[in-house]
């Protein structure tokens, strides 16, 4: 008659705690923190419709999220634009400063825009004469079209 021989109770702890030691002695990483926000970098189009009511079309490079300057607008449907400045972002909102460099008179004066993207999308707000909010979408950066 053979004999099984059953593993002693302290042997049994030991295997079951044995694991969980060595894990401790090599805890994993850290997991990385989200950004508060998706990059805004890149190019951005869209349409905005203010008091008037007619749609204007906006075409925005994003360079940079911080800095004095940081990218173009334009909006060609008007056929004024020019550059980002006062660039800055706080949690999940970028803000830029509108200086425009070539036909000002076409468009309402210079203004503030606030962006929230995400991969595809900007929720875009521009604040001047009054508010209008948009949503842009990421596009390419190809050659801009009239």
């Amino acid at each position: 008659m053979s004999r099984t021989r059953r593993p002693h109770p302290l042997a049994l702890a030991l295997a079951l705690a044995l694991p969980a030691a060595a894990l401790a002695d090599h805890p994993s990483p850290p997991r990385p923190t989200p950004a508060p926000g998706a990059s805004c970098l890149g190019r951005w189009q869209g349409t905005g419709r203010g008091g008037s009511g007619l749609p204007w079309s906006i075409d925005m490079v994003v360079t940079a999220e911080e800095g004095a300057r940081c990218g173009t607008i334009e909006y060609p449907s008007l056929g004024c634009g020019g550059y980002l400045v006062r660039c800055r972002r706080q949690g999940d909102v970028v803000t830029w400063t509108e200086v425009y460099t070539h036909n000002p008179g076409t468009c309402a004066p210079a203004g503030r825009i606030e962006g929230r993207c995400d991969a595809d999308r900007m929720r875009w707000t521009w604040t001047g004469l009054e508010i209008v909010r948009s949503q842009l979408r990421r596009a390419s950066l190809g050659p801009r079209t009239p």
